[in-house]
């Protein structure tokens, strides 16, 4: 996906639960989506307050931007992740929801969603994904969560 469809905004509408929420992704940013921890569990955070990803998690969020990239592969460069800014992780009070469950991506190649290697796996329109673009409309579950993709 280029630049000229990308979309000016992306917002995350969560339709599950009781309190029905929209989450913004920044542009040229990402989120990632993880389980509110308990009180008996212990969870590293960024001195931004988000959640430590494991150099696992890194190497596959490499991996997709890398692949997804307009860019020629020397280009996109193994460090693109630095060149995006990290929102406040969504955090939701779900135990089918890993720790730190997913990333959804807003860049200059469109949206998108990494599994890190959660679980209880991530879905996109009901299909088992790694990792996957998204399109308007598109509906993403992790865990019992349900969110709807609206470009705006």
């Amino acid at each position: 996906m280029g630049n000229s469809t990308q979309p000016r905004k992306v917002v995350l509408a969560l339709e599950t639960g009781a309190t029905p929420e929209d989450f913004e992704l920044p542009p040229l940013g990402y989120r990632a989506v993880g389980r509110l921890a308990g009180a008996d569990e212990t969870v590293q955070f960024t001195t931004s307050g988000g959640h430590v990803l494991s150099n696992e998690d890194l190497e596959r969020i490499e991996r997709h931007l890398g692949r997804r990239s307009s860019e020629p592969p020397a280009e996109a460069g193994r460090m693109r992740i630095g060149n995006l800014r990290r929102g406040p992780d969504i955090l939701l009070a779900d135990d089918r929801i890993s720790r730190t469950h997913a990333m959804f991506f807003l860049d200059e190649d469109g949206a998108s969603v990494v599994d890190l290697f959660s679980t209880n796996g991530t879905l996109v329109n009901g299909q088992v994904v790694d990792d996957a673009d998204l399109h308007d409309g598109d509906i993403v579950h992790i865990g019992e969560q349900r969110f709807v993709v609206r470009f705006q």
